[in-house]
């Protein structure tokens, strides 16, 4: 019996005293992670660039002037005139044509919202027609021409117009452009067929509304 108690009462050892002790200890939590730099968390494309030089920063504006400087040369050298030549009963008494007039009116108007000089212009029998027209002899007299600068508006009437013919007025001066070998003066035009069944939903012009298109020299 004494055997057995003594047994019972012996000591434990020092491993299971430690192992004890490390079963009733409260676990430690992981430490926290350290909070991250906000440079190190940015994405690459977010890191700063150096600072542009005064040139590298010039250079757009400097390309900007040159492009506009070599328009503005290019436009001037290419400055010449060119003709779409009808008969005058065609431009200014054919009642399927009334709408010519309008599209002259509109562009005179957007010219003065965008202060840009009229460059377009009638000239009634061009002494140079003869000359300058191939195919001169086909049109009906009196003949007219419509001059301008504008070779990509002209491109287009030609188009809206048909029945008209071109001709290329470069290296000619202002004043033999613009002479008349009628001194702007057109007799006046029979009351073309259809007129008495006008359907436009505004009155006809006026005979003489051309006359606003004249350059008199």
């Amino acid at each position: 019996m004494a055997s057995l108690t003594s047994s019972v009462l012996v000591a434990p050892s020092a491993s299971a005293r430690v192992s004890r002790r490390s079963a009733a200890a409260p676990v430690a939590s992981a430490p926290a992670l350290r909070k991250t730099s906000s440079v190190a968390s940015r994405p690459l494309h977010a890191a700063a660039l150096p600072p542009l030089t005064r040139s590298q920063r010039t250079a757009p504006v400097k390309a900007a002037a040159a492009a506009q400087e070599q328009s503005g040369s290019a436009a001037t050298e290419e400055k010449s005139y060119v003709a779409l030549c009808a008969s005058a009963d065609f431009f200014f008494n054919d009642v399927q044509n009334e709408a010519f007039a309008e599209q002259l009116r509109e562009r005179v108007r957007f010219f003065g919202e965008q202060d840009r000089k009229i460059d377009f212009f009638f000239v009634p029998e061009p002494a140079w027609l003869e000359s300058k027209l191939e195919g001169a002899k086909r049109l009906g007299r009196p003949a007219v021409a419509l001059v301008s600068t504008d070779h990509v508006w002209m491109s287009f009437m030609r188009l809206r117009l048909d029945r008209v013919l071109k001709a290329d007025l470069k290296g000619m001066s202002d004043e033999e452009i613009f002479a008349s070998a009628c001194n702007y003066e057109l007799p006046p035009f029979e009351r073309p067929l259809g007129s008495d069944k006008w359907t436009a939903p505004y009155s006809p012009y006026e005979p003489g509304w051309w006359e606003a298109f004249y350059n008199k020299q």
